[in-house]
């Protein structure tokens, strides 16, 4: 888990920060050896999600980002990830 949320970071920042910089920090986290040999695939998809509200219903846009297919994060129009 922390190699793939180590990997989404690069993905999502690296025009944020130098490459320099994160691969410190991966050496200074040292991901466990199981992860060693772990390729993620990242991808991503745009989706619309209705919620529904007392006055009616509202929609939002997210980005689900997968890793080999799987949902790994949520990114919304909010400065974070989910």
């Amino acid at each position: 888990m922390l190699y793939r949320t180590l990997s989404l970071l690069l993905l999502l920042f690296s025009g944020w920060t130098s490459a320099d910089e994160l691969k410190a920090l991966i050496d200074e986290l040292k991901p466990p050896a199981r992860f060693a040999d772990y390729e993620p695939e990242f991808s991503w998809e745009e989706r619309t999600i209705m919620h529904p509200g007392p006055r009616g219903s509202s929609t939002q846009k997210i980005q689900v980002i997968m890793d080999h297919g799987r949902p790994v994060a949520i990114r919304s129009q909010r400065p974070r990830l989910d």
